[in-house]
């Protein structure tokens, strides 16, 4: 199989996997419901790392109001803040890799 083979097969299966994940926000607000963090506790964990963020930005990320510039290492300081396992991490990089898609007009 080709290079191009495999990475068509990988866009498939990951168009699948997008098709049934929950957005970025659900997902969030899932992870913080599991925890019971506030968006304002999740506000002051941030802070703590770095990430000034203000509760009415966490707001808009939870409504799925992505910023443009939200990076995949801010996603990650978001899952050590919030304590998640490896398998919560992954929720979360799927969750925003399938918006990012999205939004780039991939699917």
């Amino acid at each position: 199989m080709s290079g191009s083979d495999i990475a068509v097969e990988v866009l498939d299966d990951l168009s699948d996997e997008c098709g049934t994940t929950l957005t970025f926000g659900e997902t969030l607000d899932d992870l913080m419901s599991d925890r019971e963090l506030t968006q304002n506790m999740l506000m002051f964990r941030l802070r703590s790392v770095g990430i000034d963020w203000s509760d009415n930005k966490i707001s808009r990320i939870v409504n799925n109001d992505l910023p443009n510039n939200l990076t995949a290492a801010e996603v990650r300081k978001i899952s050590e803040v919030m304590k998640c396992s490896r398998q919560d991490l992954a929720r979360l990089i799927l969750a925003f890799t399938c918006h990012r898609l999205r939004q780039w007009g991939v699917f």
